[in-house]
């Protein structure tokens, strides 16, 4: 080691404290270079982590539904539909939420199941069956809802009345 430091010295015109000195430098510039290259690993797994997380919480998903709502409701303004389409999906939306009876077992239920129950629509539904898939396919209790976009406290109370975990 001492002859390679003496080498490099002479080669370079330089004192063999500097050399070290340089030495050391470059060494803590190679740790830094390969902290920073797993740091950015880890940052990229905390980003697919995230980014799975939102598929059932339906963050995109909102978006993109509220841009394709309003340009489907600007058209149908347009041509003056926009009223009676809103009374036949109420009335249908009302008639078939009110035939749904009994509890549901959330760990084996359809997304088409779900929309049946009051409260639940299509968004919520694929919401639900996403957040069971990302939990592993069953959930423990139904508190653990809580944690889709859209459920709180008073919506878990209402689907409570319908739903159940076996």
């Amino acid at each position: 080691m001492m002859r390679l430091l003496r080498a490099i010295s002479t080669k370079l015109s330089l004192t063999r404290m500097e050399v070290i000195i340089i030495s050391f430098l470059l060494g803590f510039l190679m740790m830094g270079l390969l902290l920073k290259k797993h740091s950015a690993s880890l940052s990229r797994a905390e980003l697919l982590e995230k980014k799975r997380h939102e598929q059932f919480i339906g963050t995109e998903l909102d978006n993109v539904l509220a841009v394709e709502d309003s340009l489907y409701e600007a058209s149908l303004a347009k041509s003056n539909k926009v009223d009676t389409q809103k009374s036949k999906e109420t009335t249908k939306s009302s008639s078939e939420k009110q035939r749904f009876a009994g509890k549901l077992n959330y760990n084996e239920a359809t997304e088409e199941e779900l929309i049946d129950v009051p409260g639940i629509g299509p968004v919520m539904a694929e919401r639900l069956v996403r957040f069971r898939a990302y939990k592993g396919g069953r959930v423990e209790t139904l508190n653990a809802l809580l944690e889709v976009k859209g459920i709180g406290q008073k919506k878990l109370g209402q689907l409570k009345n319908y739903l159940k975990v076996e």
